[in-house]
C-alpha cells in the first residue's frame, strides 16, 4: 500500500436497490466526524485537510469543473506502514502483545451465546496458540479476512457469517481501461491541475 487516502462522499453509502445494495448500517456523518481524527492519528496536516482549504492556498479555479466532474485531493502518508509509525507505541504498550509469523487459523464459538470466546493461532514453529477476550475483532486484509471466515465457517456452521454468500466474493482491482485521449494544448496548465502538490 503506497498510502494514499481519500474520503468517502455522501453518495457512496447511498442504497442502490436497482443494484440490489441496501442502506449502509454506518451513515455519512458518522464517519465523516471522525476524518479528523484519524487525520491528526495519522500526522496528516490538518491546516489543509479540507480541499477548499487547500484549493484557496493553492489559488486553484474551479473553472475546469464541468458537469459532474469535480477537482478532489487524496492526501500521502509520508509512511506508510502503519507498523513502523506507531511502533514506538506499540512497542512501550502495556495494553498490546505483538505476534510476528503467528497466523490465525480458528475460532472457539459458543453457538449458545453466539459469541466467539477465542481465537486460535499456529507460530512459525508449528505451536498451537488460543486468545481469549472480551472483544474479539477481526480485521486483516481483504483477501486474508475472506479467506479466515471461510474457514471458521466451514468448521462452525452456525457462526453468524457462515450462510452469508458473500464473503469471498466480488473482488475487484483497479480498472484500467482506455477512454480516450488528451490534446495537451497547455502543457502548463495541464501539470499545474494534475501533478502533486
Amino acid at each position: 500500500w503506497g498510502g494514499q487516502l481519500t474520503k468517502f462522499v455522501a453518495p457512496d453509502l447511498l442504497p442502490r436497490e436497482a443494484a440490489g445494495y441496501r442502506q449502509w448500517p454506518i451513515g455519512f456523518s458518522k464517519i465523516e466526524t471522525n476524518y479528523r481524527r484519524v487525520a491528526d492519528l495519522l500526522g496528516l496536516d490538518l491546516e489543509y485537510f479540507d480541499d477548499e482549504q487547500l484549493i484557496a492556498k493553492m489559488g486553484i479555479s474551479h473553472a475546469h469543473e464541468t458537469g459532474h466532474c469535480r477537482l478532489f485531493f487524496t492526501r500521502w502518508l509520508q509512511q506508510p506502514n502503519l507498523a513502523r509509525y506507531f511502533a514506538e507505541e506499540i512497542e512501550s504498550s502495556a495494553l498490546m502483545c505483538i505476534l510476528p509469523e503467528t497466523h490465525a487459523n480458528g475460532v472457539l464459538f459458543d453457538a449458545h451465546s453466539r459469541k466467539i470466546q477465542a481465537v486460535t493461532a499456529v507460530n512459525h514453529q508449528g505451536k498451537s496458540l488460543t486468545f481469549s477476550g472480551h472483544t474479539v475483532i477481526l480485521a486483516a486484509g481483504t483477501i486474508e479476512i475472506s479467506r479466515f471466515l471461510l474457514l471458521t465457517a466451514k468448521k462452525h456452521p452456525a457462526l453468524p457469517w457462515a450462510s452469508n454468500q458473500n464473503v469471498g466474493r466480488y473482488f475487484q482491482d483497479h480498472l484500467d481501461i482506455e477512454i480516450g485521449g488528451i490534446n495537451r494544448e497547455n502543457q502548463l496548465g495541464l501539470q499545474a491541475l494534475f501533478e502533486n502538490i
